[in-house]
């Protein structure tokens, strides 16, 4: 079957909701060839993992036929989209980093995607503060640094001064 699936762009970072060519894999969970094996190795195909929830489709991430193909792997991914609203709920509630996808994706099912933007913004503001303090003691690091520096500059200077020998 063909429908829109939201997933990721190329780049990473902008969702978008392209046509794509469903086969069933388990319970609300479906399949779509991402990229072919150039050297027709079949098992190393890489699939979209697609998830049904209320008919909103969207990619849960890509994996290959081989990773597919294990024992229990069906089962896996039925359980992961059956329970993916209150898993990114805990997650948000959490304030673990939630992506753009998850937010787009409570947009187009009709929910509240508030919980999850607070999280995003939470994440965001303690990412900037732990680069903040990061680069506070680097630049600390660096005037210590450089005062020692200029320390053994000025001890050599007097020892010159003093007509002393200077080592290297």
């Amino acid at each position: 079957m063909k429908t829109k699936v939201l997933r990721y762009k190329f780049d990473g970072n902008t969702v978008v909701a392209p046509y794509m060519e469903l086969e069933p894999y388990a319970e609300n969970v479906y399949v779509s060839l991402s990229k072919k094996n150039e050297y027709g190795n079949e098992s190393e195909d890489y699939f979209h993992v697609v998830c049904k929830i209320n008919n909103v489709y969207f990619s849960c991430g890509q994996y290959s036929r081989r990773i597919l193909d294990e024992e229990g792997h069906r089962e896996e991914a039925a359980a992961y989209c059956r329970n993916w609203i209150a898993n990114t709920l805990k997650d948000a509630e959490e304030e673990k980093y939630i992506s753009v996808l998850p937010i787009q994706v409570f947009n187009a099912l009709g929910l509240d995607p508030a919980p999850l933007e607070k999280a995003r913004e939470a994440y965001v503001k303690r990412q900037e503060q732990k680069r903040m303090e990061w680069k506070m003691k680097e630049e600390e690091k660096r005037k210590l640094e450089a005062e020692q520096w200029q320390r053994q500059l000025d001890d050599a200077k007097r020892n010159f001064l003093a007509g002393e020998k200077i080592t290297a």
